[in-house]
């Protein structure tokens, strides 16, 4: 980290195309503001200027985005001294992001599971994982999770739920039902089916 220079207007850093980590939940957030209000600010605000392709951009928050709104609320101006500059790549970025963001605080499974898929969107969805060109080991390194725990994640998008109904559903319709079950299911969607075929 280095400090930030006078020059730097904190309140101007924009909280935009932020790394992609849950919110508090409002109970966990009035907890921060009073703390805050009742102790002062622990920890610095984090930015950081730097983009995937190398590129520098204006200054943005990298972490710190509930503490910014509860200073805001309580009607505290943002300092320099309030803020940290964050150098490095953006992949140091984001593990930086996360590694402070899962170790504050409890996600939940979904939580944790929606933080692995945007993360795996930013590195070319499912298609990267094929093509090889990322790996769950790769993706649980900058999330900061378990290889096993992206894994899951993974097949669940390659096999999701509906695609389990609709092959067990397939199979029934193949070996379990008899005739006059199979008649009587055409009979009762008899309408959809005939749009569907006219499509």
């Amino acid at each position: 980290m280095v400090a930030v220079s006078d020059p730097l207007r904190p309140e101007r850093c924009v909280v935009r195309r932020r790394i992609n980590v849950p919110s508090n939940k409002p109970e966990k957030f009035t907890e921060l503001r009073e703390s805050i209000h009742k102790y002062g600010l622990e920890q610095k605000l984090i930015i950081y200027n730097g983009n995937a392709d190398g590129t520098k951009d204006p200054w943005r928050l990298l972490d710190g985005r509930n503490r910014r709104k509860a200073l805001k609320e309580l009607g505290v101006e943002i300092t320099v001294g309030m803020v940290e500059a964050f150098e490095g790549t953006y992949a140091d970025a984001k593990a930086k992001v996360y590694a402070l963001n899962f170790a504050r605080r409890q996600l939940s499974a979904k939580e944790q599971r929606d933080v692995i898929k945007n993360e795996l969107d930013e590195q070319g969805g499912l298609e990267a994982i094929t093509a090889k060109r990322t790996s769950a080991r790769q993706i649980a390194k900058i999330v900061g999770c378990s290889h096993n725990t992206v894994g899951k994640v993974i097949e669940e998008l390659q096999n999701p739920k509906e695609l389990a109904k609709f092959k067990e559903w397939k199979t029934a319709w193949n070996k379990d039902l008899t005739e006059e079950q199979r008649l009587e299911f055409v009979r009762e969607n008899a309408v959809d089916l005939r749009d569907l075929l006219s499509m």
